[in-house]
C-alpha cells in the first residue's frame, strides 16, 4: 500500500492533480452495454440503472449483484450458464459500472435496501434467489433481512457481513490521500486493485482490467467509487444487526485465498445464521464467479435448483 500511495502522490504532485481524463461515455455504453447483450438502462428512484434481464420469462428468478468497482458483466459466465433454465437479472450496483444519475452519497444498508426494493418491482419481480459477491453479498442478505417475501435463498460469495479491515483501495477514501485516489487515472494501479482480487493472477485477463478501468475513467466516476467507500468503511467496523433472524437457506462460497474478507468469517455465520452450507475452494481469492467460475457455478447449481421458486 504504501508503494502505491507514494506513486498516488508523486503522479499528483508531477501533474498538480491533473491527471485525470474521463473517457466518453457513449463509447464505454457502446462497448459494455450494447443491447444486442441484452444490456438495456431502466428508471429507478431517478437514476438510469444499467440492466440484463435474459433467459426464461416464466421460470425462477436469480438476481445476481457484482461487489466493489465491479459491474454486472463479472457474471457474464453464470448468467450464460444459468440463462437456459431461469431468468437471470444483473445490474450495475448503484455508484458503480453504468448506472448514472447517482445523487446519494450516503450508501448505507438502508439505501441499497430500499434500490432493491424498488428495482424488484420496477422489473416486476415477486421473489427470486439472490447471488451476491462481495458488497453484492452484503446487499443480498440486508435485502433478505428487511423484505423476506422476496427472497428465496440466498447464495452468497465471499460476502460482507461481519468486522473486517477493507481493502487499501477502500481505506483511502477515509484518509487524506483520497484527493488523490480522485485525480490520477493510471491502469497500473487498476490492474494492481484487481490482482488483488485474484489468487492466480494468470486468471485476470487484459479485457478485464480494460473494463475496470474504463469504468472507472467515466465522468464523476472516482467521486462514486470513494463515496461508497467512504460508507463501506463505517459499516465494515460494525456487527451485522440482525443476521441471525436469516430465515433463508444460505450457501457461502469462499475463495480459500482471499485477502479481501477472510473465510475464517464462515464460522461466524454457522454460529448466527441457523441454514448455511459452506464451499472454499483452493487457490482461489475473493471471486470466484470470476476465477473459478465453472467451479463455483457447478458448487451452487443444486442448491439453486432446490431452493428457486
Amino acid at each position: 500500500m504504501s508503494l502505491l500511495i507514494s506513486l498516488l502522490i508523486s503522479a499528483s504532485l508531477f501533474s498538480g492533480c491533473s491527471s485525470w481524463k474521463s473517457l466518453d461515455r457513449s463509447e464505454v455504453v457502446a462497448k459494455y452495454a450494447n443491447n444486442l447483450d441484452g444490456s438495456e438502462f431502466i428508471e429507478v428512484q431517478g437514476m438510469q440503472v444499467h440492466v440484463r434481464d435474459q433467459g426464461v420469462e416464466t421460470a425462477p428468478t436469480l438476481v445476481l449483484i457484482h461487489g466493489i468497482s465491479d459491474s454486472l458483466h463479472t457474471w457474464d459466465f453464470w448468467a450464460t450458464q444459468l440463462s437456459d433454465s431461469y431468468r437471470v437479472v444483473r445490474f450495475d450496483v448503484p455508484g458503480f459500472g453504468l448506472t448514472k444519475n447517482v445523487t446519494n452519497e450516503e450508501f448505507t444498508p438502508k439505501y441499497y435496501s430500499d434500490f432493491m426494493l424498488a428495482l424488484f418491482d420496477k422489473m416486476k419481480i415477486s421473489s427470486a434467489t439472490m447471488v451476491g459477491n462481495s458488497l453484492g453479498g452484503f446487499i443480498s442478505w440486508n435485502f433478505a433481512l428487511t423484505h423476506p417475501e422476496r427472497v428465496n435463498s440466498l447464495v452468497l460469495l465471499d460476502p460482507a457481513a461481519y468486522p473486517l479491515t477493507p481493502p487499501w483501495i477502500v481505506r483511502i477514501a477515509s484518509s487524506p490521500f483520497r484527493i488523490f485516489a480522485e485525480n490520477i487515472n493510471l491502469r497500473f494501479m487498476t490492474k494492481d486493485v484487481a490482482q488483488d482480487v485474484f489468487f492466480d493472477d494468470s486468471k485476470l485477463k487484459e479485457e478485464v482490467v480494460d473494463r475496470y478501468h474504463a469504468m472507472f475513467s467515466l465522468e464523476g466516476a472516482p467521486k462514486r467509487y470513494m463515496d461508497v467507500f467512504a460508507s463501506i468503511n463505517k459499516f465494515s467496523k460494525q456487527m451485522p444487526e440482525g443476521i441471525e433472524r436469516l430465515e433463508q437457506p444460505v450457501l457461502l462460497l469462499w475463495g480459500e485465498k482471499d485477502e479481501w474478507i477472510s473465510p475464517k468469517q464462515i464460522d461466524l455465520w454457522k454460529k448466527d445464521v441457523k441454514n448455511v452450507t459452506a464451499i472454499i475452494f483452493s487457490q482461489v481469492g475473493h471471486a470466484p464467479q470470476e476465477e473459478a467460475p465453472e467451479e463455483s457455478l457447478n458448487a451452487a447449481m443444486n442448491f439453486i435448483k432446490t431452493y428457486s421458486k
